[in-house]
């Protein structure tokens, strides 16, 4: 739309304004109300003497009407109010949030409320009312034109903006199939492909795309959306295809169950342009989740692959419970045993010693992408790896006991088979659980109980002694109820402050401290009690 330097009629204005709308899908309401702010702004001072004043567009005659407005208040408020003479107009949920602050009228001023019902007494005025004051007629075709010139193109920009803004931020997650435009290069080093997404552009980063594709301007390019965020200067949709949700929404396409929410997609863990996993889980029992996300003969897997260009895909049923989850998750091997501490977010996995590599996968893929699935760290052992772990935290489970409660190393070695590893948790063990033990009667548990009570109650002494031995952070008594052997590993070893401990993972820990026979356990429990101990936790 062009604007004549000899300016505009009033119909030519409405005519115009009504093009435009029509031309952009837009409001026409709302590009009246915007151009009546930008002509207040430019007209006011210079022809009414004040920028604070009202402009309105009649929307059938053109005719531009201007006023000023005046808040009515009580006759001792006037002098304050004169201070604070910025009142606000209701917002209008039309314009873009780009014109909401022009929006914002200020008044000329105030009038006290004997005022206002002197100078007009057929109206009862209480405090708080507006007063409209019209002022002459403003009919300059050549300024509203020169207006219209200036601030149309931005305006209409930040209200088709603000529309496709609108139109695609519930539609987060969709696929969405354009049309490829070009590709550019930002001065972050980055680079992205213009999509064109039925006449709105979309921004697909080249970090966003498989593994080893191209695109070339024309194709066609399948994507899901991101995320979407308002913007005037750059594309607001941005689109992935290397996303989890990718994959999510390319198997909605093809599972009707899927898309009834008959059969629902849990999680996805990807490695994209390699191998995803996918976990699907039905409430019918009589629908088998996996099977519908296969298809006959692989069908609707198959069509998902080609879309990924040969990514390979592992379809894996969901469980609640972790072990499960995870045991579906590694089929067809079996695990030997499967350990999971929730505090920690840890899982320790046994599995036949010639399965280790097929579960670790290459370059460490499946393990991490297990990790991803489950949201826990996965440590993989092969079964004699685990047996060989297991004596040595037996081994130095049983001479720290034989040490600290003075008995015989077969009582030891039966309280580090029944499952304890610090002198504290048999110290807080009721004596009954202790004589069911083999071997024990009530007059061993008690005793052993009693020792057990006796050292923890000595222990927080000989850790003070240690701690001013190495000179450590006096918060390290927290740790106090753990052998003083460890204690002293770990001050040896510099770590002498409690925040020292807590932020490291229990593997960085052992290669701190080396391997002293202190088991994976104990470390975790040492941990956590640091973390807790802090606040962390």
């Amino acid at each position: 739309m062009s604007f004549s330097n000899n300016g505009l009629s009033n119909l030519q204005i409405v005519e115009s304004i009504n093009s435009v709308a029509e031309k952009e899908g837009l409001s026409p309401d709302t590009l009246f109300r915007a151009i009546g702010i930008e002509l207040a702004h430019e007209i006011g001072k210079r022809q009414y003497g004040d920028h604070r004043i009202f402009v309105e567009i009649d929307k059938k005659s053109g005719e531009i009407l201007v006023s000023k407005r005046l808040l009515v208040v009580e006759d001792s408020d006037k002098a304050r109010m004169l201070e604070q003479m910025e009142v606000t107009t209701e917002e209008s949920d039309d314009l873009p949030s780009s014109f909401r602050a022009e929006e914002k009228v200020h008044y000329d001023g105030v009038i006290d409320l004997s005022t206002a019902r002197l100078k007009y007494p057929s109206i009862e005025h209480k405090a708080g009312d507006i007063i409209t004051e019209h002022l002459p007629s403003f009919s300059s075709g050549y300024i509203i034109a020169r207006v219209m010139k200036a601030k149309l193109e931005r305006l209409i920009t930040s209200l088709v903006r603000e529309k496709q803004y609108h139109c695609y931020k519930g539609r987060v997650g969709e696929i969405v199939t354009g049309i490829v435009k070009k590709s550019i290069d930002f001065k972050t080093g980055s680079r992205s492909i213009i999509v064109d997404i039925a006449g709105v552009e979309g921004l697909l980063p080249y970090s966003s795309l498989v593994k080893g594709e191209s695109f070339r301007p024309g194709e066609r390019v399948k994507c899901v959306i991101q995320k979407v965020e308002y913007s005037v200067v750059k594309p607001q949709i941005l689109l992935s295809r290397s996303s989890g949700s990718f994959v999510a929404q390319l198997f909605s396409q093809q599972v009707p169950e899927i898309y009834d929410r008959v059969v629902e997609i849990r999680k996805v863990a990807r490695d994209a342009g390699s191998r995803s996993k996918v976990a699907v889980f039905s409430s019918d029992r009589n629908i088998d989740p996996v099977g519908a996300c296969i298809g006959m003969g692989g069908s609707r897997i198959n069509a998902v692959v080609n879309e990924l260009h040969g990514e390979k895909i592992d379809i894996v049923e969901y469980s609640n419970d972790t072990a499960t989850f995870l045991a579906n998750a590694l089929k067809p091997i079996r695990p030997v045993k499967i350990t999971v501490n929730e505090e920690t977010k840890k899982i320790e996995l046994v599995v036949p010693d010639e399965s280790v590599s097929l579960v670790i996968g290459r370059g460490g893929q499946n393990v991490y992408l297990l990790s991803s699935l489950l949201g826990y760290r996965v440590e993989v052992l092969s079964d004699a790896e685990f047996s060989k772990k297991k004596m040595e935290e037996f081994i130095s489970g049983t001479a720290r006991f034989v040490e600290a409660l003075n008995v015989e190393e077969v009582i030891a070695q039966l309280l580090v088979t029944e499952g304890f590893s610090t002198v504290e948790e048999i110290a807080d063990c009721n004596t009954s659980r202790l004589a069911f033990i083999e071997g024990f009667d009530k007059d061993i548990a008690e005793e052993i109980r009693s020792r057990a009570v006796e050292y923890v109650n000595e222990q927080p002494k000989r850790v003070r002694a240690l701690a001013e031995k190495y000179k450590a952070n006096p918060n390290m008594l927290a740790l106090s109820s753990f052998d003083t052997g460890l204690l002293e590993v770990l001050f040896s070893s510099g770590l002498t402050d409690l925040e020292k401990v807590a932020e490291l993972s229990c593997d960085e820990l052992r290669e701190v401290i080396g391997d002293n026979g202190f088991g994976v356990p104990l470390l975790e429990q040492l941990i956590i009690r640091s973390r807790k101990t802090l606040g962390w936790l």
